[in-house]
């Protein structure tokens, strides 16, 4: 079959905003848990610790994005009125979607006309917050209860929720999700929302690669979001045992007591391997098998089942034509529960153990928690990176393994650092399994040695609406790049600004925001240009473009072996 490479990714989740956050927080082995935030909802008025309390849930702690609501409406083209009532969820996909498009190099427009986009989403809290207004009316009339006396207090309880506008039903329902990005970036294959609960993602995934496959699409943007905007999900999943009343989520660890949900939103762009060699692109992986089913009858509609495991995997594998015994790493579905944890664990020594020697398990919910339908990006961005790095991330917050999982002697180790994936044969596996047993499984292995490009200077190239943004970004940039000052002793910047209202850009703030880089001198003025002299480069300031009234800062930081310049 087919092999797909993996040419772009994107993603956002708790105290990680972009991919190399979230791979530094991975191999740091940190986490992100903690209290939930007062602009989400007053978790006071529904937290208890007696499990039995009505309407009420004993999970203290979630991992929660900091800012939901901030988005980039006007580069964007989008209206002010259809953002305020287009779903966060929505939002967030086009973002990481636009994320791995310019994570491949490329632009919207230079993305194949035959574009498939396939999104996981399982749960809609905001539609059900913006429905509160019909909900209200329906109480007042006593359709769901007696009907109250204070009218008035039912209405003032809801009078910050938006009315229902044309733009509300596209923003709200689960389906414009995915239609959003093909329509705004307009992407001409199939676009379409999967919900398989916690398993969406990946089979959002799985069904990207079998269109590649048969050839019905050129490309594809595979995603997932989960946004924790009500208590909804708390409230149920302490019902049935499944969230961590200790705050934080321990796969397979002896004192692991369920998991924690979280925030997160993240894409893939795929191509097929082929493909992406002509074109020149850099591959994270390549996706060499997927397999996805369902349990059928078990002993409910939660409860995992584990030969519907077993089976999935085997068939992951022998769609890559590979042999378990290949396996240096699984990205596992790792809930922290007890029966989920022993049923995974026995299902993936059945399915591959046999011949498997010192391969690591892992689970990105030890890091951000379970972002439930973008649960499968989690795992597949983590994967990914640990192939493309070499490195094997440890388990966050791991101490103790299970007794009942019998990992000694399994083959399989729980690393709790970070270890160098010393192999030419670099294999992984990435699971996830949604509460009404559907499956998903994916094998992804190393991409294909190239020749080794020659080191040359690299423009990078950044734009903010401000001075701020402008700073922050620059500052951002030398974190990525890794910027130190010793390092800057051996690369030469420039800084240019353009401001179309004609006030003078301040290069001096943007430049000490990256280390090493002092505060550029001025020299001259000429007409409306001031030039300035920098560390080993020139800075030029200012000057007026048309008529716009918009205030825009670009910055151009030239970087690169003084040498080469």
């Amino acid at each position: 079959m087919s092999a797909i490479a993996i040419v772009g990714m994107g993603c956002r989740f708790a105290g990680a905003p972009d991919l190399q956050s979230y791979w530094k927080l991975t191999v740091e082995g940190r986490d992100s848990f903690g209290p939930v935030p007062m602009d989400r909802w007053d978790h006071t008025a529904i937290f208890d610790t007696n499990r039995r309390a009505a309407d009420k849930t004993s999970a203290p702690h979630g991992a929660f994005i900091q800012d939901i609501r901030t988005f980039p409406a006007l580069a964007l083209g989008l209206p002010p009125r259809r953002v305020e009532v287009m779903d966060p969820q929505q939002r967030f996909t086009l973002e990481v979607c636009l994320q791995a498009i310019q994570d491949s190099g490329r632009k919207p427009e230079d993305m194949p006309h035959r574009t498939g986009v396939y999104v996981g989403i399982t749960a809609s809290e905001y539609r059900n917050l913006m429905g509160t207004r019909i909900v209200a009316q329906m109480m007042a009339d006593g359709q769901l209860g007696d009907a109250p006396e204070d009218l008035d207090a039912i209405a003032a309880g809801v009078n910050r929720v938006v009315p229902s506008r044309p733009y509300s039903a596209p923003g709200a329902l689960a389906n414009m999700v995915a239609a959003a990005v093909a329509q705004e970036l307009d992407l001409h294959g199939p676009a379409f929302t999967v919900d398989a609960a916690c398993a969406s993602a990946l089979i959002a995934c799985t069904s990207a690669v079998k269109q590649l496959r048969d050839g019905s699409i050129d490309a594809a943007l595979v995603g997932g979001a989960y946004l924790q905007i009500t208590p909804e999900n708390y409230v149920a999943f302490s019902r049935i045992g499944a969230m961590s009343e200790a705050g934080r989520c321990r796969p397979f660890d002896k004192s692991a007591d369920g998991f924690v949900q979280g925030d997160g939103a993240g894409a893939l762009f795929l191509k097929r391997l082929e493909d992406a060699q002509r074109d020149g692109d850099r591959i994270y992986a390549v996706i060499d098998g997927a397999a996805f089913n369902n349990d059928g009858r078990g002993d409910g509609p939660m409860a995992p089942v584990e030969a519907g495991q077993i089976e999935v995997v085997k068939d992951a594998w022998q769609d890559a034509g590979r042999k378990g015994s290949e396996v240096g790493y699984v990205e596992t579905h790792g809930t922290g529960t007890t029966v989920g944890d022993i049923a995974e664990f026995n299902a993936l020594r059945k399915a591959i153990g046999e011949g498997v020697s010192g391969a690591a398990i892992g689970s990105a919910k030890a890091n951000v928690g379970h972002t439930m339908s973008a649960a499968g990006m989690a795992g597949m961005i983590r994967a990914a990176l640990a192939v493309h790095h070499k490195v094997l991330p440890p388990m966050a917050g791991f101490e103790e393994a299970k007794p009942e999982l019998g990992i000694e002697g399994s083959g399989f180790v729980i690393p709790t650092e970070p270890t160098a994936w010393e192999s030419d044969n670099r294999v992984a596996g990435v699971s996830s399994f949604g509460f009404g047993g559907t499956n998903a499984h994916v094998v992804l292995s190393q991409a294909p040695q190239t020749e080794a490009v020659a080191e040359q200077a690299e423009v990078l190239c950044m734009s903010a609406p401000d001075e701020a943004s402008l700073r922050e970004l620059a500052g951002e940039l030398g974190k990525v790049v890794g910027i130190t000052k010793e390092a800057n002793r051996h690369l030469a910047w420039a800084f240019y600004f353009v401001d179309t209202l004609g006030a003078p850009g301040s290069a001096d703030s943007a430049a000490a925001a990256v280390p090493g880089v002092r505060a550029p001198e001025r020299v001259a003025v000429r007409g409306g240009v001031r030039a300035v002299r920098g560390p080993r480069a020139q800075v030029v300031g200012h000057q007026r473009l048309g008529r716009r009234r918009r205030r825009h800062h670009v910055l151009h930081a030239v970087l690169g072996a003084l040498g080469a310049l």
